[in-house]
């Protein structure tokens, strides 16, 4: 199993670098590997737009460890600036597709004992998984990038696994540090994360974005069937 999540983790540090807010939920809708799925986004995010298009499509781009079945973003912000800095995304490894997933509870089981063990951890540290992300970025966009950050599992509940980072990004002499928070689920016999991305300030921003992910994955899941 810690192969599709070294995997799924590859591209969510690729991911972290690249009119008036909506009152109404937005629904969407997209199919995996034969699948289809309806997300309900979190309060005050949008689709892409004409604005963000171009975004998410670089978005996608610099991860060629997933799919990226669906880009969302800060509605004010897209409005304000057409620069949103706050977004999410739901991909699927690449890895995973065409293969035998088991259930979401066997699964999280699994991932709990690999957490206890240290094996997982192991893996994230031996890999380089944001050189791996570096050269994406660049094969794809063509920006010299350097990342860094260590990524840490931090809870497992009977909904998801729930990944965390604070990633540092170089590019131009200019740094930055992005929060991404990911859960990691089985949603229709298919692996998919549900992962949002904001600037970071404080660990406070980590635990409220933490929280919003396991708000918003036990979402999608009973969206789809429980």
């Amino acid at each position: 199993m810690r192969v599709w999540l070294v995997a799924a983790f590859a591209g969510l540090c690729a991911a972290s670098t690249a009119g008036d807010v909506s009152s109404k939920p937005v629904k969407a809708r997209f199919a995996v590997d034969g699948q289809n799925y309806a997300a309900t986004l979190p309060d005050g995010f949008c689709l892409p737009d004409e604005v963000t298009r171009g975004q998410a499509e670089t978005l996608a781009a610099v991860d060629p460890w997933s799919l990226t079945d669906l880009v969302f973003f800060s509605c004010a912000e897209t409005a304000a600036t057409g620069d949103p800095v706050h977004y999410g995304m739901i991909k699927t490894p690449k890895r995973s597709l065409g293969r035998k997933v088991s259930p979401r509870a066997e699964l999280l089981a699994e991932l709990k004992s690999e957490i206890r063990d240290g094996s997982l951890a192991e893996d994230f540290r031996r890999l380089d998984l944001t050189g791996d992300a570096d050269k994406a970025i660049k094969d794809q966009i063509g920006v010299e990038l350097k990342l860094s950050g260590q990524p840490q599992f931090v809870a497992v509940d009977d909904k998801a696994g729930y990944l965390l980072d604070v990633a540092g990004a170089e590019v131009g002499g200019k740094r930055a540090r992005m929060t991404f928070v990911a859960a990691i689920t089985v949603v229709r016999g298919r692996i998919l994360t549900w992962g949002e991305y904001a600037p970071y300030t404080s660990n406070a921003d980590l635990a409220a974005l933490l929280r919003r992910v396991k708000v918003e994955i036990a979402k999608f899941i009973a969206d789809n069937g429980g």
